[in-house]
């Protein structure tokens, strides 16, 4: 048997072993001859550097369906593969088909996971949601988030029919992910700029309103300070007019007493 070769790397499935730190001079008889031992061997691919003519230090090799491979890994890195244990295996995980990931944008800062699938399950199988955390308290994201459908015709679908949609107050944008929205332009930050700018705005305007909240009190505060003041006033006025009052009557008490 001899293993087809490719130096290019392709879609791969889950029986799929990926071997790297290999000797840059390993070929892929060494490769064959260490792996045949666990089963038949569907695909060898050892990547080149063509200007040097050595390999780039790490290879897949892919096996048939009736092989069982969780195994293999561990064993592998035991072996001696062109002159050298190799410093890496794993099972290779299946790459996921192009133009099945959807970028949402201008999200509402508290939007959820659950709330963005729900939303795109109408127009297919999402297969994950993903959406960076926000560095700020009370934000849920960061303003923007990453759908993966199960097929390119779903994730078209759901661009196409929730492009603009209002969602918590907030017009969304949609586009397949990589490519930028209509109407942002063409450089990735700007996204990243948009959106923490708009945060900012959130914030500030959150915080202007406890502010002017605080003014509020502070001049309710002050209101009733001068009430109670005021009245503090009155009571020293009436006293003082009281005193009065009973100097008078003292004093009429004494002009009758001289009198008499």
């Amino acid at each position: 048997f001899a293993p087809a070769v490719s130096t290019q790397l392709r879609s791969f499935s889950t029986q799929t072993i990926f071997i790297g730190g290999l000797d840059r001079n390993t070929t892929t008889a060494d490769l064959e001859q260490a792996c045949s031992p666990y089963g038949d061997i569907v695909d060898i691919r050892l990547p080149m550097n063509n200007h040097l003519e050595l390999n780039k230090g790490y290879a897949f090799v892919k096996f048939g369906e009736e092989v069982v491979i969780d195994k293999i890994p561990e064993d592998l890195l035991t072996k001696t593969i062109g002159g050298k244990a190799p410093q890496n295996v794993k099972v290779a995980l299946e790459e996921v088909p192009k133009n099945v990931k959807m970028h949402i944008g201008n999200l509402n800062f508290s939007t959820t996971k659950e709330q963005i699938k729900e939303l795109c399950q109408e127009y297919g199988e999402v297969m994950s949601v993903s959406m960076p955390p926000s560095q700020f308290e009370g934000s849920t994201n960061r303003g923007f988030c990453f759908v993966t459908f199960n097929s390119p015709d779903h994730a078209q679908s759901a661009i196409a029919a929730l492009n603009s949609k209002n969602v918590e107050g907030f017009n969304i944008t949609t586009s397949l992910a990589g490519k930028p929205s209509h109407h942002r332009g063409f450089n990735s930050g700007y996204d990243q700029r948009y959106d923490n700018q708009r945060y900012d705005n959130q914030r500030y305007d959150q915080q202007y309103d406890q502010q002017y909240d605080r003014r509020d009190n502070q001049r309710y505060d002050n209101q009733q300070y001068d009430r109670q003041y005021d009245r503090r006033d009155n009571q020293r006025y009436d006293n003082q007019q009281y005193d009065r009052q009973y100097d008078r009557r003292d004093n009429q008490r004494y002009d009758n007493q001289q009198y008499d």
